[in-house]
């Protein structure tokens, strides 16, 4: 998990380095069926692409990785942040950051609504019901995660960052898998029934950044 104040992690789009993965909510499931994706899972995969897009962006920012003129160069930062600057000329970035990002979350789902809604009020014969980003934004919003992923996910402080993380997460698995008693009694009552590398996973995935710093430090401790 990630603490508060802590700077920008790769949301779950597909390995780094490849570039994110097209749209969960464009292009997926179309004639499939029973097999087909629900319309709900469909707003929110949008709603999350959305939300972790802008969370980073903030993060970013606020860390310094990237500056106005960087963001510049995207047309989806550059349109929202061109209304607020006309209310706000000589603020820094920091000051409408926040704004700038409301902005581009209003854009991108009224754009959404808009492209969707004669979908959702005459859905055609043997085609999924589905929730879809009109061709342009959904390109500027691709355009902004290709930016984050080369501006943001590889900077690198995050690389090192993400490098010590990783590190972590081995030594407490092992940790775990040396000593299951130093799990929580409740996730030990699971080990028979779900196997311990399982339950280990499923404890670890839970934490946050604080809790899993302080558990290494503990379980470094309390090792023979």
């Amino acid at each position: 998990g990630r603490g508060e104040g802590s700077p920008p992690s790769p949301p779950g789009r597909g390995v780094r380095g490849e570039g994110p993965s097209p749209s969960p909510c464009q292009g997926e499931g179309r004639g499939e069926g029973e097999n087909a994706v629900s319309i709900e899972a469909r707003i929110a995969s949008l709603a999350d692409r959305v939300a972790y897009d802008c969370h980073d962006l903030e993060d970013a920012i606020g860390a310094e990785f990237i500056t106005a003129s960087d963001l510049a160069t995207t047309a989806l930062w550059n349109a929202a942040a061109q209304s607020i600057a006309q209310a706000s000329p000589s603020a820094p970035i920091h000051a409408v950051r926040r704004p700038v990002l409301e902005a581009i979350v209003n854009r991108v789902l009224e754009d959404a609504v808009k492209t969707s809604a004669p979908l959702l009020a005459h859905p055609t014969a043997g085609r999924t019901i589905t929730v879809l980003l009109s061709d342009g934004i959904e390109r500027q919003l691709a355009e902004l995660e290709t930016f984050l992923l080369d501006r943001v996910y590889r900077h690198p402080e995050i690389v090192r960052a993400d490098g010590e993380g990783r590190k972590m997460i081995h030594a407490l698995f092992d940790a775990y898998r040396r000593d299951p008693s130093q799990l929580p009694p409740r996730f030990q009552t699971r080990i028979a029934e779900q196997g311990l590398d399982r339950v280990i996973c499923d404890y670890i995935a839970g934490m946050t950044d604080r809790f899993c710093t302080a558990e290494c430090a503990r379980l470094h401790a309390t090792r023979p």
